[in-house]
């Protein structure tokens, strides 16, 4: 009898042993597995992910020939990303009219994010032209952009320069518009 509970214990001890090497190397292969793909340099983060969506905005207006002409302005613009490093504003001037900028360059600042506006010649409903494009107002290690993103304030600014010609008066007209929105 006593040599039975050797040979049933010597099993017992045997067979824990074996399933605590079994146990061991699972464990090894499931580090190996999620262990190293957590930690993958191959995966970034969309930085433009955080600003995307729908803003009410606010714009102060000025004719560059004379700043004391102001207007102001509201309303609302959505954001998406675009592309690889682009940005996508529409902004919504009610009646079914909308004006559509783009940003590129997009790169990643402490707080947010940085971009550039891309130039763009639009008709509006009386037939006059007008081209858009930034100004920069925003240096980041020595180098100028024309917007920004705050991740922070969840605001998005930028200045715009707009060369309007005028059919009416045979006219042209450079104007300031300065734009801050914030996240709905």
């Amino acid at each position: 009898m006593f040599g039975m509970k050797m040979v049933l214990h010597y099993y017992q001890l045997m067979n824990y042993q074996l399933n605590l090497k079994i146990m061991k190397k699972l464990f090894y292969v499931a580090f190996l597995l999620f262990g190293m793909s957590a930690c993958s340099d191959d995966e970034t983060v969309d930085i433009r992910i955080q600003g995307n969506g729908d803003y009410t905005y606010s714009s102060v207006i000025s004719l560059l020939s004379d700043l004391n002409q102001t207007a102001n302005e509201s309303g609302t613009i959505q954001v998406e990303s675009v592309g690889t490093n682009g940005l996508k504003f529409t902004f919504d001037k009610g009646a079914s009219d909308e004006l559509i900028l783009n940003a590129t360059g997009v790169t990643q600042a402490s707080n947010g994010y940085v971009f550039n506006i891309q130039s763009t010649t639009e008709q509006d409903l009386d037939g006059d032209t007008f081209t858009i494009s930034g100004t920069n107002t925003v240096t980041i290690d020595g180098l100028d952009y024309q917007g920004g993103f705050d991740s922070g304030s969840k605001q998005l600014s930028f200045t715009l320069v707009t060369d309007y010609q005028n059919n009416d008066y045979d006219n042209d007209f450079n104007v300031s518009i300065k734009i801050i929105a914030t996240k709905k």
